[in-house]
């Protein structure tokens, strides 16, 4: 019975220490607040960064200088999705994560450099359109671009939720690389889609190798040596038939 015990105690280790490597095995975020949480602006709040005055706007935040927590924006800003306010409309578009998003605007763009480890990654954000007023709307067209070429080119309607959308970036060289969200509409057209959750992960359909930490190396250590010396104690121990006849031979020795 206590080498049974043993036994699965030491096979419970091994696979512990297996399960600990595996969970070190994780896809790596290169983007920077994809999220666009940061720089939290309140309710019904909205800023264009680069713009160092007010509009004018109730709620309108002012950030003097065109790149704010990774993101570089050129006719696009960021919107927090908890209320109204000039930028937004109503009703707010459904699906977007957290409490803010960000936009782009006409012919604007969203831009932001990452590094890159080399091979396959993968894009993924979501996208949604401006509820349409008297005057603007989100009927807007833009491209995805990856140092200056178009991956990729995209549209969205007025009022559209936000949907999923996602890109496999091949063969992507080791080192900076530019990510940039390029509106298409005519300059003059003030048509805006709606961003968020931006992500670039390394590639999730080949195996991510890691080197365990330390404490992993213990655990595995213990979990394979209980298996040997579990593995050892079986051997050792006589078959039952082995038993039996020890067992009539001592008896019959009296």
């Amino acid at each position: 019975m206590k080498r049974l015990i043993f036994a699965r105690i030491a096979s419970a280790l091994a696979a512990l220490a297996v399960l600990a490597t595996a969970a070190g095995a994780h896809s790596a975020e290169l983007i920077q607040n994809g999220g666009f949480e940061s720089p939290y602006l309140g309710p019904s709040n909205f800023t264009g960064p680069g713009i160092p005055y007010n509009q004018g706007y109730y709620g309108y935040v002012v950030y003097p200088y065109p790149t704010l927590d990774g993101w570089t924006y050129d006719g696009g800003g960021v919107i927090n999705g908890q209320g109204e306010n000039p930028s937004l409309g109503e009703p707010t578009p459904a699906g977007f994560g957290g409490y803010q998003f960000a936009s782009v605007q006409g012919d604007g763009s969203l831009r932001q450099y990452f590094t890159s480890p080399g091979g396959e990654l993968t894009l993924s954000w979501l996208n949604g359109g401006r509820p349409a007023g008297c005057c603007f709307g989100g009927n807007e067209r833009y491209a995805v671009e990856v140092d200056g070429a178009t991956v990729g080119t995209f549209l969205t309607v007025s009022g559209q939720s936000f949907t999923p959308e996602v890109l496999e970036l091949m063969d992507v060289s080791a080192g900076f690389h530019e990510l940039v969200f390029q509106g298409e509409a005519a300059p003059f057209d003030d048509e805006s889609v709606y961003l968020d959750n931006v992500s670039i992960v390394t590639g999730v359909t080949s195996p991510v190798i890691t080197i365990p930490e330390p404490a992993t190396w213990m655990l595995m250590m213990a979990g394979f040596g209980a298996l040997g010396m579990a593995t050892r104690l079986r051997r050792k121990r006589p078959s039952c038939a082995v038993r039996a006849q020890l067992a009539a031979a001592k008896k019959g020795s009296f």
